[in-house]
């Protein structure tokens, strides 16, 4: 695998993970979506190729409020791929999509390998 391709990351955490921090999670979530991700994928069109992976670190089900150790969604945008069929971005209904469950030591060769 060659490491050397991968030339930027950008990783964007919200640390309130126990309530009342619920609430300050979520606004994060949205102010990420309304003041970041729209200039992110802007800026990509100034790439030939180019991957963006959008997952969480862990599940954090609402009904458990803690973390747990099953698969994490994930989402890739792509320069040189198709999309698939999904259009929502939750636990489950990315498991039907093009990658399905993948196991996460293969993530990053799937992106830069």
């Amino acid at each position: 695998m060659n490491w050397m391709k991968f030339k930027e990351w950008l990783e964007i955490k919200e640390a309130t993970m126990e309530p009342p921090g619920w609430e300050a999670k979520m606004k994060a979530i949205e102010d990420f979506d309304k003041y970041v991700a729209g200039r992110v994928l802007r800026g990509l069109k100034g790439f030939d190729e180019c991957k963006v992976l959008l997952m969480p670190d862990h599940r954090t089900p609402i009904a458990l409020r803690t973390h747990t150790y099953d698969p994490v969604p994930i989402a890739v945008l792509s320069s040189g791929e198709e999309g698939d069929d999904v259009k929502e971005y939750d636990e489950f209904s990315v498991e039907s999509g093009s990658l399905g469950i993948i196991e996460g030591h293969l993530i990053m060769e799937y992106l830069v390998g």
